[in-house]
C-alpha cells in the first residue's frame, strides 16, 4: 500500500512539473516575437512567472527526491523502478540544466530595471 501511495504522489508530482514546463515552452515562440521593453517587462522578476519559480523550483527538487525515493522503493529490478529511476535522471538533469543556465540569465535580467535594457539583451532571450 506505501508502494502505491509513493508511486501516485511521484507521479502528481512530475506530471504537475512536467505541466509547468510545457506551459512555459508553448509560450516561448510569442514571447521571442515581442519588443525588447515588452519583453523586459514580463520576464522581470516580479512579473508574469514570478509564481514559476516560486512554485516550480520547489517542486522540481520535489519531484526529483520523490521518484529517486519511489525508485528505490520500488526496486530497479521491476520496470516501474526502472521508469521511476530514469524519470529521476531526466529530471536531474532538467535541474540541472535550469541552475546553469536559467538562474543565471534570470539573475541577469532581474537586474535590468535599474540599468536599464543591455545592448547584449538577445542572448538573454532564449532563457
Amino acid at each position: 500500500m506505501t508502494e502505491l501511495i509513493l508511486f501516485r504522489a511521484g507521479r502528481a508530482l512530475v506530471v504537475t512539473l512536467s505541466a509547468l514546463t510545457l506551459a512555459h515552452l508553448l509560450e516561448l515562440s510569442h514571447r521571442l516575437a515581442y519588443d525588447e521593453r515588452l519583453w523586459a517587462q514580463l520576464t522581470g522578476p516580479d512579473a508574469l512567472y514570478r509564481y514559476f519559480g516560486m512554485v516550480g523550483g520547489p517542486l522540481g527538487v520535489a519531484a526529483v527526491v520523490g521518484v529517486t525515493v519511489l525508485a528505490m522503493t520500488v526496486g530497479y529490478q521491476r520496470p516501474a523502478g526502472r521508469l521511476a529511476l530514469t524519470s529521476a535522471v531526466l529530471h536531474s538533469a532538467a535541474l540541472g540544466v535550469w541552475l546553469g543556465v536559467v538562474l543565471p540569465a534570470n539573475v541577469a535580467i532581474g537586474g535590468w530595471r535599474s540599468s536599464g535594457i543591455p545592448a547584449d539583451r538577445e542572448r538573454w532571450r532564449i532563457h
